[in-house]
């Protein structure tokens, strides 16, 4: 169940992945293997890798043998995220859909990977192993190359209803003991840096969580983004970490989560670098 993940993970951080990365895959890809079939369309979780926040799940669609499956990108709807008995769908950032291939290259087959996030700031939603996912609606995008966008087109309304047992995941690591003066920006316009005091900072294995207030309370107009942002461990590799959502509340409070290109294992990390260059220093082992 691992080969697809280092294949997928090898080609995401150019051909290489450091020892404990490659340890951390060995270790966390859960073999799956759960069918459901609405309407003569079987979608199979054959295999996820779930961190205690995020899954990235291996998905095959296979489609009436009438059907050819052709288009450049798949995608699903997330209709329901139960977890742990709790619906909890309003924490679900939706679903990013990943990489389509066809790889036993019948024309009525596709295998896709999508992401699953818990988008929420409250760590009591951390690390739930009993997911009741439900998917719906699976459309394709087409490009238009002349305006540069994807258009979408519903392939198979219906949905595909999985329960998905996780192991539990050990906490995520802090980074920040005391606040780290930093920069952001509101919807990555790059017209003007907001600064910002980070006040924690916590990794797991494909996700990274930042909160942070405003020291001028003037600046607090809303939720801030930031870029360019990298995990580097402590052989120097460095992983790319996407920003994927943010929000503000109250008491000029923000929060941004990010997405790692490639797994890390938490305690692996030497530095984070933030957006402008900005070093954040993991803790050091006591002895």
């Amino acid at each position: 169940a691992a080969d697809w993940f280092f294949d997928f993970f090898k080609e995401q951080a150019g051909g290489l992945l450091n020892p404990t990365q490659q340890d951390y895959i060995e270790e966390n890809v859960d073999p799956v293997g759960k069918t459901d079939e609405t309407w003569g369309w079987l979608v199979t979780v054959e295999s996820a890798i779930y961190d205690g926040k995020t899954a990235l799940i291996k998905l095959k669609v296979t489609a009436p043998e009438d059907v050819i499956l052709d288009a450049s990108q798949y995608c699903f709807t997330i209709q329901e995220l139960v977890i742990d008995g709790q619906d909890n769908s309003k924490y679900a950032g939706g679903i990013t859909n990943g990489r389509v291939e066809d790889a036993d290259e019948l024309p009525n087959t596709i295998d896709m990977l999508v992401t699953v996030r818990i988008d929420s700031r409250d760590m009591t939603f951390y690390s739930y192993p009993q997911w009741k996912l439900k998917l719906g609606n699976l459309v394709s995008m087409e490009l238009d190359v002349e305006k540069s966008e994807f258009h979408e087109f519903s392939i198979r309304p219906g949905t595909w209803e999985f329960d998905l047992d996780f192991e539990i995941r050990d906490g995520m690591r802090e980074l920040v003991d005391t606040p780290v003066e930093a920069w952001g920006q509101y919807d990555m316009s790059f017209e003007e840096d907001i600064p910002i005091n980070v006040t924690s900072l916590r990794l797991s294995a494909l996700t990274m969580e930042l909160n942070y207030v405003y020291p001028d309370p003037e600046d607090a107009l809303g939720a801030l983004d930031m870029c360019d942002v990298r995990v580097v461990l402590k052989d120097g590799t460095e992983v790319e970490a996407f920003p994927k959502v943010s929000s503000f509340g109250k008491e000029r409070v923000g929060w941004m989560r990010f997405e790692m290109s490639v797994p890390i294992d938490p305690e692996d990390v030497d530095h984070v670098i933030l957006y402008k260059e900005i070093t954040v220093l993991a803790p050091k082992e006591t002895e």
